[in-house]
């Protein structure tokens, strides 16, 4: 991986749940930008360049991830590998082990998922093998 510091844009309107994972991707030098709203992620998306977003797909307010997931189609600007997370479960019927909206998630276009909850240094391990998987890709074009 690049020694480059990684931007991340977390949505989560749970504030103590999204601190935790802006202290543990900025304990991993990344810079971190937080929102807990759709309009405000797809602005910050729209104004930077980001190595990662991750998504909360339910949030009390806003429609949450699943929304965003279908707006980044329209979006004219590159996006990032996607991390979608949630804490809501509804077992697919063909495999009882997976959560239904992780599956549409990735459907949507999600890089990976994770079911809540999950220690937030494990978010970061999944960001670190996204950014390598992608360097790899990168040095093979």
């Amino acid at each position: 991986m690049t020694n480059m510091r990684k931007t991340v844009l977390i949505m989560e309107d749970n504030l103590a749940l999204g601190l935790e994972w802006v202290s543990a991707f900025e304990l991993n030098l990344c810079d971190v930008t937080l929102c807990d709203n759709v309009r405000d992620a797809i602005d910050f998306l729209e104004e930077g360049n980001f190595d990662l977003l991750i998504t909360d797909l339910f949030l009390n307010e806003d429609e949450g991830g699943l929304h965003l997931l279908r707006q980044l189609t329209t979006l004219e600007t590159k996006t990032p590998p996607i991390i979608a997370v949630t804490g809501a479960v509804i077992p697919n019927r063909n495999e009882t082990d997976r959560n239904l909206f992780l599956e549409t998630a990735r459907l949507l276009g999600a890089t990976s998922s994770i079911q809540k909850p999950f220690p937030a240094g494990e978010l970061v391990l999944m960001a670190h093998d996204l950014w390598e998987r992608s360097d790899d890709e990168a040095s093979l074009s």
